[in-house]
């Protein structure tokens, strides 16, 4: 990571330097500085003199080894980050013919001029809050030079908890290149460090849907120049009074721009044409925008009617509801024009509006409304179009669709007080069965199969989705993931304990490929609660093991080996030779990581040993793969080649592009070693294309870093830096561990010392 800096970072001698005397203050030989680290004496003796690039790793192990307090750490830290610092810019798109707000938008901007730091906009549901404060905000990008973030806090979500201030932080932190493994796990670190972050950088930050000033602090930047706009149906009074934000309250529009946003949606001619009619309709909306908007959408799609015989319909319901509170006149207004909408719906498509209110995800598929529905899809697609055309919901993507949150409450009200009990939770069932069905077909295309169907037992008459190939696959498991881990949410609250913990696990193969590590440990944290809460065992050890890789791949060490020890203990108690050797091979990958060789060789050795007896090739060629490392770093380059040749060779036969690309980027670096640049560069260019194919980012990072060094002995420094920049940028996006390690040997190339 460390050369000469001249962007004022320190060099590779300086913190050789400050390494040693630290190292010598301690009274530490470079022997016992070796054991301490896990790092070989030679190599550390190498990073004193400046003769090797320090690795954020190696500061990491030092620091902690010789109780730097973080001192060493801070040498290193950031130095290179800078030429990576990717511009965040979050902010969602603006509401298609967004309308008046002029004054408020004067008093933002006034606020802005004035110094304001944070500025709130409160009001009550559906009076535009988020689409004022997101329309401002596009307005404002060019004026905060460190781009935007922008986050849902879930403050009023009918069906999930507000988000904590931990979640938001993790999530700003990565999206400002913060590698995972230096994320504080407390609230106050993650906190100072999102501060010290946004330090000077000019980021505009959109906090939407706040539930209160406690939940908002912490997402505080202290720096002037940044700025805050939150937005709450609370008017979080101790923000104004503590943090001096200043205060937007947002109320119905004027009658002018209520009667222009009808206008936009009924058409000017129309308008005009019945402009008497117009303004009853604003005023039954209580110019309330949402109301306006769904009651202009309602118009404009019966364009024969007569708008007056619309404002008839409206103001005879305005009596009629008998299941949703009222309590003022703006929520009285939303509430009715839901109301006319949804009782003008036939009885088969009102019957899906409701059961969609039970879709806790946030978007659905047509085939997540058939399963709900209990029907082909060919039907629930006939339903979800005309609750389109009528606005109740939105179509947001090919086959996605989605509700405003107010409409989904009023579905899932509905659906209380006109479904059974039974119903309702026949129909969640037959979701998360969907959901189970389709993600099984789906990531049985992203791995050859390597553990007992979960799905055989099921006989219902759903049509889970169908796949055709790999890519088709992967787009589902991309897109549908989020929808995944609500089921498994909402089976584990239904009792559905069976469902809670199979979805998960089904799933993992494309946790492993995509790298969703904050879902992947969600997810599976139900997963192991419905195990425990079902005294199945055997599922909890499952649970445990995917746990323990997660928390491998992040680095988190303590976390993996409790989880990957206790479920290694579950199968020995279960007798379970095919769970244990699953979880030595991953104990084997988690001692390897702590330079713990002797261990890792023995795991990897005795799951080789069922994996041989037992014909698992996938298993074969992932220990082989395992071993090859260990082969390596003891300079056994034969052995190692001979071990990936094989790997490679039973990938090829399994036909699992993701392990091939895996195994080929290993095989790359051997050969390198081994003086074979030509050979190498075959196979890790190959790796980068299957790789690429198979979705695998973190895959396609490591071998563009494998394919860096072999063009760089070789002589193609140009295109061996632009790999490695590529490999540094998909690991910053991922938020991937490694990425210090990469952006370290980024350095080296980039500014190489002078001999």
């Amino acid at each position: 990571m460390l050369s000469g800096s001249p962007r004022g970072g320190i060099t590779r001698v300086a913190f050789g330097e400050a390494l040693r005397q630290r190292r010598t203050s301690r009274g530490l030989s470079l022997t016992e500085l070796s054991r301490l680290a896990n790092y070989s004496k030679g190599y550390l003796s190498k990073v004193e003199t400046g003769e090797k690039p320090v690795t954020f790793a190696i500061a990491q192990a030092c620091d902690v080894a010789l109780e730097a307090d973080g001192k060493l750490l801070d040498l290193v830290r950031g130095t290179i980050r800078e030429q990576f610092s990717l511009r965040p810019s979050q902010l969602p798109a603006e509401t298609a013919g967004f309308v008046g707000r002029r004054t408020e938008k004067n008093r933002l901007d006034e606020f802005r001029a004035g110094g304001a730091a944070v500025v709130t906009i409160s009001g009550a549901p559906g009076v535009g809050k988020t689409a004022l404060a997101v329309h401002w905000a596009h307005s404002m990008r060019a004026r905060f030079p460190g781009g935007t973030l922008f986050a849902n806090l879930r403050g009023y979500d009918p069906q999930n908890k507000p988000v904590s201030a931990e979640d938001v932080l993790d999530y700003f932190l990565r999206a400002l290149n913060i590698p995972a493994e230096i994320i504080p796990n407390s609230l106050e670190g993650r906190a100072s460090l999102f501060r010290t972050r946004l330090d000077r950088r000019g980021v505009l930050v959109v906090l939407d849907n706040a539930i209160s000033a406690d939940q908002v602090r912490p997402l505080l930047p202290s720096s002037p120049d940044c700025l805050v706009v939150v937005t709450s149906r609370a008017s979080l009074s101790g923000l104004v009074a503590r943090e001096g934000a200043r205060r937007l309250v947002l109320d119905a529009l004027p009658r002018p721009e209520a009667v222009a946003l009808l206008r936009h949606g009924i058409g000017d001619d129309r308008a005009r044409a019945e402009a008497t009619a117009v303004d009853v309709l604003a005023n039954q909306c209580a110019c309330h925008p949402l109301a306006l908007r769904i009651a202009a959408e309602r118009a404009g799609s019966r364009p024969h009617l007569r708008l007056s015989d619309l404002v008839r319909d409206l103001d005879d319901e305005r009596d009629r509801l008998d299941v949703l509170t009222v309590t003022d006149d703006a929520s009285t207004a939303v509430r009715t024009v839901f109301s006319w909408s949804y009782r003008a719906l036939p009885e088969d498509t009102a019957r899906l509006f409701r059961l969609l209110g039970l879709h806790v995800g946030p978007e659905f598929s047509t085939g997540a409304a058939a399963a709900l529905l209990g029907d082909s899809p060919r039907a629930a697609g006939r339903l979800l179009t005309q609750l389109s055309s009528v606005h109740l919901i939105a179509e947001c993507g090919p086959d996605r669709f989605r509700f405003h949150d107010l409409v989904r409450l009023y579905a899932r009200e509905q659906a209380a007080a006109r479904e059974t009990a039974e119903s309702r939770e026949a129909a969640v069932r037959r979701l998360v069965t969907w959901y189970l069905r389709s993600a099984a077909a789906a990531t049985g295309f992203l791995a050859p199969p390597w553990h007992p169907p979960l799905t055989a037992a099921l006989d219902d008459p759903l049509h889970p989705a169908a796949f055709t190939s790999y890519r088709d696959a992967l787009t589902w498991c991309e897109t549908e993931c989020e929808n995944v881990v609500a089921a498994t949410r909402q089976a584990y609250e239904h009792g559905l304990d069976d469902l809670a913990w199979k979805l998960p696990i089904v799933l993992w193969d494309y946790f492993h490929v995509g790298k969703r590590w904050t879902l992947w440990i969600e997810s599976h944290e139900i997963a192991l609660a419905a195990s425990v809460r079902t005294g199945d065992r055997r599922a909890e050890a499952w649970a445990r093991l995917n746990l323990g890789l997660a928390h491998t791949d992040l680095r988190r060490f303590d976390k993996s080996f409790e989880y990957l020890q206790a479920a290694f203990a579950m199968r020995e108690e279960q007798g379970d030779d095919w769970g244990r050797a699953w979880v030595d091979y991953a104990l084997g990958i988690a001692s390897h990581a702590v330079a713990r060789h002797d261990t890792a060789g023995e795991h990897y050795r005795r799951a080789l040993s069922y994996f041989d007896g037992s014909g698992d090739l996938l298993g074969q060629a992932l220990c082989l793969a395992g071993l090859a490392d260990l082969s390596r770093e003891r300079g056994a380059l034969t052995t190692a080649l001979d071990e990936l040749s094989r790997s490679v060779t039973m990938f090829r036969e399994l036909r699992d592009r993701h392990g091939e690309g895996y195994a080929g980027t290993k095989l790359a670096a051997v050969l390198r070693e081994a003086g074979q640049s030509e050979r190498a560069l075959e196979y890790v260019r190959e790796s980068v294309t299957i790789s690429r194919q198979a979705g695998d980012h973190q895959g396609e990072a490591l071998a563009l870093d494998s394919l860096a060094a072999v063009l760089d002995d070789l002589g193609e420094h140009d295109e061996a830096l632009d790999s490695r920049r590529q490999a540094v940028e998909i690991l910053e996006a991922l938020g991937d561990p490694r990425t210090e390690d990469v952006l370290a040997r980024y350095a080296a190339m980039t500014d190489p010392e002078p001999d």
